[in-house]
């Protein structure tokens, strides 16, 4: 019996009359066997990561959209690598996006301040007078120090860079270990080292 090798690289024996199989990326454990890849599902998504929305929330708010984990599972096909590819690039793209956002509640000063009214002891209002909303502007904080955590762990473009430079030198050169003789007695050592005890 003759086998035939389907476009996701299994190959299985193929009777007379019988379907080309479909359904391979749903071989994997723990995806759902009712989701198979496409590349239109692929496109919405990497639409909407580009626009900023996370894949999770993608997968949970969209009825018609296939589970988080199996989107996820599609990225370790190997014969799935275009979809890895356009995954990434999207990702990164999203990464600019959160990091305008940060400038955007950055500048964002609407609600810095409120306004409170003052009260007699009759429970009138006398006077009113603006306070700094510190309630909003410490959340304001929380969310672009967030969004900053998230830049420098999961994006090449805007995370952490680890200097590997050895002792300073662009060129990566070893640090060079020079052996000064001592011109100076045990006495006048001792002196000296009085001296910069005090002067501390």
């Amino acid at each position: 019996m003759p086998n035939h090798k389907n476009k996701l690289g299994d190959t299985t024996p193929k009777q007379n009359g019988a379907k080309k199989p479909t359904k391979a990326v749903a071989s994997i454990p723990g995806l759902n066997p009712q989701c198979t890849f496409t590349q239109g599902i692929a496109d919405e998504i990497c639409r909407r990561m580009v626009m900023g929305v996370p894949l999770s929330q993608i997968c949970r708010t969209d009825p018609t959209m296939p589970p988080e984990a199996t989107v996820r599972g599609w990225l370790l096909i190997p014969a799935l690598k275009c979809w890895l590819d356009q995954y990434s690039a999207a990702h990164e793209m999203m990464m600019d996006k959160v990091a305008e956002e940060c400038l955007e509640i950055s500048d964002d000063g609407r609600n810095d301040w409120v306004e409170r009214e003052i009260r007699n002891q009759d429970g009138k209002v006398i006077a009113k007078e603006l306070v700094l909303n510190t309630e909003h502007i410490n959340r304001s904080r929380l969310r672009v120090d967030t969004r900053k955590w998230l830049l420098s762990k999961l994006s090449n473009k805007y995370g952490d860079k680890l200097d590997l430079n050895v002792g300073g030198q662009p060129n990566g050169a070893p640090i060079k270990h020079v052996l000064l003789a001592a011109t100076v007695t045990p006495t006048e050592a001792a002196k000296a080292y009085a001296e910069m005890i005090e002067g501390s």
